[in-house]
């Protein structure tokens, strides 16, 4: 049928069905693409299956388990001791040594440098000195046998977590106490996302329980403090680093001890 001497339907439906067979042609390029990269990822996850199936995660330095919660629930007649783990179970080059404790299924990853000797570390009017950063030289604080991303990964893994700081004494008050209407400052603790704990705080997010206190006592002899922290706040610990405070007088002494962090 003809207007004008124009012929409108074929016309139109020519450039209709030309349109329509561009598109599926593209849109089978298309398919073809998107088959490939299934085909593709189809392939990655049965190679990534057949290496989980070859490894038995015993928990040696050439086949490190993720977790120690997850070594003993595969071998539950491993004792307790050292073994190597790989929480983020990416390259073996960031797996790390850590203590598993097969009564609590416990991940224990323990500091590099877990001692501060004993000593007269400051002279001077009683004020706050953080011992790894100021009077040791230590920058970050406290640094631990896992990597931060290890860290992160052991720490989206669990739901517990708890550490113990013993403070080493020497005529030097260690927590929070009251006499009358004298409150004397206390040591404070450097959490892992940055905040800062100490005894005469009102409010504590997390507070520690303290296990012995001994640095009560001023007698010219070492005694010491052992705090636990024991918390499902998984974003406070580990502790990065303690200022002591009462340590400034000519026989005011201290020393420390970080524990581990043990997650389950």
């Amino acid at each position: 049928m003809t207007a004008g001497g124009l012929q409108k339907g074929p016309a139109y439906g020519y450039n209709y069905g030309y349109g329509y067979r561009q598109y599926s042609a593209s849109g089978s390029d298309e398919e073809k693409v998107v088959d490939k990269n299934l085909k593709t990822l189809n392939e990655y996850l049965e190679l990534l299956k057949h290496l989980e199936s070859t490894r038995s995660f015993t928990g040696t330095q050439k086949d490190p388990a993720r977790t120690c919660n997850d070594l003993f629930m595969r071998f539950p007649e491993k004792p307790s001791g050292d073994y190597w783990v790989d929480p983020n179970e990416g390259s073996k080059i960031d797996m790390v040594r850590v203590f598993c404790n097969r009564t609590t299924n416990e991940t224990c990853i323990y500091p590099k440098q877990p001692v501060v000797e004993k000593e007269k570390w400051f002279n001077g009017r009683d004020q706050y000195k953080w011992a790894m950063q100021e009077l040791m030289s230590e920058i970050e604080g406290v640094l631990y046998a896992a990597e931060i991303r290890q860290m992160k990964v052991m720490k989206l893994l669990s739901t517990r977590a708890r550490q113990e700081v013993k403070y080493l004494c020497k005529n030097s008050h260690a927590w929070f106490t009251n006499k009358g209407s004298m409150a004397r400052k206390t040591i404070k603790f450097l959490t892992d996302n940055e905040y800062e704990l100490h005894g005469h705080s009102i409010d504590l997010p997390l507070k520690p329980e303290i296990l012995s206190d001994g640095c009560q006592i001023k007698d010219g002899k070492w005694h010491e403090t052992v705090f636990k922290f024991n918390t499902n706040k998984l974003d406070y610990l580990p502790v990065l680093d303690v200022a002591a405070y009462d340590i400034g007088d000519g026989h005011e002494k201290f020393g420390m001890e970080i524990g581990p962090i043990c997650f389950s």
